[in-house]
């Protein structure tokens, strides 16, 4: 019994660990779909070795994820509010660390009833 409480605390002392790596690392999906999977897994490996009460620690562990996206999220979002109020167009030097890009021009035009978008929104 000892050894499973064991093995239990030391599975939630990693999803804790990754839990608290996906508060602080790099704002991308791969990173994200990364630690997301790592937890998957673990919680995987618990349900295989048939221990009870799973269902509880996947709720809790899905209510901190939601808690941590929420606030990741608001993060970013007045980030790029204080990104988009402070925006000035620049022709020199792209700026790669903000997060609003320099904008591009597009033209529209109608020709025999089509519609053309000069550069290709693809490329914007």
């Amino acid at each position: 019994m000892e050894i499973a409480t064991d093995y239990i605390y030391e599975k939630i002392t990693n999803i804790d660990e990754i839990l608290k790596d996906l508060g602080t690392c790099e704002s991308k999906f791969e990173t994200f779909e990364k630690l997301i999977e790592k937890i998957q897994e673990i919680i995987d490996e618990l349900l295989l070795k048939k221990f009870t009460n799973i269902g509880f620690l996947v709720k809790e562990t899905n209510e901190k994820i939601e808690k941590i996206f929420i606030k990741r999220l608001s993060e970013i979002l007045v980030n790029w509010t204080e990104d988009f109020v402070k925006y000035v167009p620049s022709k020199k030097k792209k700026n790669q660390d903000k997060m609003v890009k320099d904008h591009l021009k597009h033209e529209i035009q109608v020709r025999n009833k089509n519609i053309f978008i000069e550069p290709p929104i693809q490329e914007a």
